[in-house]
């Protein structure tokens, strides 16, 4: 709902706001439940941008 509803109202529900294959995503992973505890978001594990990973500790 957080990212199909932004993704309809701007006419591009036919290429992302789901994490589906062939949609373009980017994605934070993070250690932890941020809904529960903010603070998860300062423990990232993985950032997926243009679908490719990138190092979340390059500061760059």
């Amino acid at each position: 709902m957080a990212t199909t509803e932004p993704a309809h109202a701007l006419g591009l529900d036919d290429t992302t706001g789901q994490l589906t294959p062939g949609y373009s995503a980017d994605a934070v992973v993070v250690h932890g439940d941020p809904l529960a505890d903010l603070g998860a978001l300062g423990s990232v594990a993985a950032v997926i941008a243009a679908g490719r990973n990138h190092d979340p500790t390059d500061k760059a």
